[in-house]
């Protein structure tokens, strides 16, 4: 039997297409999920595509009103709401909510209530005050924005962004007719005149919520009351209650020092994050009231599951351990685990047949005496090694201890050894040396030279109270120039020149007893000071030829007074 050419080509295809059906393996991906990150709100985590996710704006800073949501991805339910669903995209997203500066305008109504002050595209519910008598309701008139219903007596007013009025009208009242108001999903319905304010209530059914009113005609004191007035126009209308669903209960959850607080339902679970821990402190662990469970409390963020019930998590810290670094002692002790800083007395062993003590080394921080057998050393920020290193004992030498002062050490008898004061405490100088053996060049120096007597030998620096400062005080133009103490007593005399009697004494800083005697006594201040005798010319008048001084000296006018007398006798 012979084989067309086209039904062994379709043969062949077949064949082909099921030995790669049999060699290619069966992929299935499982579901992928993507970061939401939420920028200045709550609802961020890892979701599928198109996931619905409720996400949540943080209250506006002061001054601040939410203004939206923006995202590089994605869409949002209704993206001017502080509270909104985003639809996730199939890729990693950032969504971020945006705050701009709050604006409020005067509303002023005229005729009504409803006025105060309200931000751009604010719905303001407005109503009527009662019709004057024989008028009824004609509609309201402004000057900018827009109405609900204008001819409605309660009705919501768009607020502009200005300052706006906005005024009830009447109208010559019509005979009263009766015109028929069917309530749907609640009671109050009947016959009412144009104009009428009828009471209605909704009747809410079971695991739902009453919403809003809607209307075919006329208007409402408030739409979103289950129990309402309605004004009744001048025709037949009807009333319909909008229901919706129960939402679950939801129960206030406070975070104390952390983020995450907000209402949730029961075992809702909710992201907790403590704050950033004060200085010198970390975080501890959560603390909690009302119930609850959380995913691990010793984590600074965590998950919280909601009880039935209002409750309370609270983030504490505690103090930062301080850091400690190991000191490790050869040849001596005082090892161990201290803190950058801290003092730490260090021992060298005693020295070894035939050897003496010669100084300490270390890896890292500083000794008090690097010569001293026993001193302090001070610990780094980092792990250290002291080693006490010794030398061939010499021979005849004798140990010398210097107190308040350095170095201590080992010398032969008749050396000479610079010992050096440590510096005086404060309010206290240097006062002398003293010696159990040995003697100094100078006992009154701070440095001076020791000579080591032939055994062992203690010299000590010993401190006496400092004197009180003194000041120079500087006399120009008289005595008493010196250096002085504050608040003492100095006298000081004024040097006359030839021609010349004494004026007074002047001061940069202190003060006189009396600025105008040649001598007396100046109080020294607590500053150097310079006085100055000030001196002034000598008056002389010339009498018949004479000069004779015309002074206040009594000598002076004494021989005046009888050169005087001579003359008149001399004529008489």
């Amino acid at each position: 039997m012979r084989i067309s050419k086209r039904v062994l080509s379709i043969l062949l295809t077949l064949a082909l297409t099921l030995g790669l059906l049999a060699v290619t393996p069966l992929t299935i991906n499982a579901a992928s999920t993507y970061t939401l990150t939420v920028n200045g709100g709550f609802g961020g985590g890892n979701y599928e595509p198109d996931a619905r996710v409720v996400i949540s704006a943080y209250p506006a800073p002061t001054g601040q009103v939410f203004d939206k949501w923006v995202a590089d991805d994605g869409a949002f339910d209704n993206d001017e709401s502080a509270t909104t669903t985003f639809h996730m995209p199939a890729a990693h997203v950032t969504v971020t909510a945006l705050y701009r500066t709050a604006t409020a305008y005067t509303l002023t109504v005229k005729g009504g209530m409803g006025g105060g002050n309200y931000e751009p595209d604010a719905r303001v519910v407005i109503s009527t005050y009662p019709a004057p008598t024989g008028q009824v309701f004609d509609k309201w008139v402004a000057d900018d924005g827009a109405f609900d219903n204008e001819e409605s007596a309660t009705t919501t007013f768009h607020m502009p962004a200005a300052h706006v009025t906005v005024t009830a009208t009447y109208k010559t009242a019509p005979p009263v007719t009766g015109y028929t108001l069917t309530v749907t999903g609640g009671t109050g319905g009947g016959t009412y005149a144009a104009g009428v304010s009828a009471s209605i209530t909704a009747t809410v059914p079971a695991g739902q919520v009453f919403d809003h009113w809607t209307a075919t005609g006329g208007g409402f004191a408030d739409p979103y009351a289950p129990s309402t007035a309605f004004t009744m126009p001048a025709a037949n209308a009807t009333v319909t209650a909008v229901f919706k669903l129960a939402p679950p209960d939801t129960y206030t959850l406070t975070v104390v020092s952390g983020a995450g607080g907000g209402n949730y339902a029961s075992g809702a679970v909710v992201t907790v994050t403590a704050f950033v821990a004060p200085a010198g402190q970390v975080f501890d662990k959560w603390t909690m009231t009302g119930g609850g469970t959380l995913a691990d409390e010793y984590s600074a963020s965590t998950t919280y599951t909601m009880p039935v019930g209002m409750a309370s998590v609270t983030a504490t810290y505690k103090a930062a351990p301080i850091a400690t670094y190991t000191l490790t002692v050869a040849n001596g002790t005082g090892g161990g685990t201290y803190a950058a800083g801290a003092v730490v007395v260090v021992t060298a062993d005693a020295p070894p047949a035939g050897k003496v003590f010669d100084k300490w080394t270390a890896t890292a921080g500083g000794f008090a005496d690097t010569y001293s057998q026993s001193t302090a050393f001070i610990m780094p920020a980092g792990a250290a090694t002291v080693t006490a290193t010794y030398k061939n004992e010499p021979e005849n030498t004798y140990a010398l201890t210097v107190a308040n002062g350095t170095p201590s050490g080992y010398y032969t008898a008749g050396s000479s050894v610079t010992v050096i004061a440590d510096a005086p405490p404060a309010g206290k100088v240097f006062d002398k040396w003293t010696a159990t053996a040995g003697g100094f060049a100078d006992a009154y120096s701070a440095s001076t030279a020791f000579t080591m007597p032939a055994g062992i030998a203690t010299v000590t620096a010993l401190y006496k109270a400092a004197p009180p400062d003194t000041y120079t005080l500087a006399v120009v133009g008289g005595t008493g120039d010196g250096n002085y103490t504050a608040g003492q007593s100095v006298t000081v005399t004024a040097t006359v020149p030839a021609g010349k009697v004494f004026d007074k004494w002047t001061t940069t800083a202190g003060g006189f007893a009396d600025p105008k005697k040649p001598t007396t006594a100046f109080t020294m201040p607590d500053s150097s000071a310079t006085v100055t005798a000030i001196y002034k010319d000598v008056k002389y008048v010339g009498l018949f030829g004479l000069n004779t001084k015309y002074e206040s000296n009594f000598w002076n006018w004494f021989k005046f007074v009888a050169l005087f007398g001579f003359i008149w006798m001399w004529f008489i």
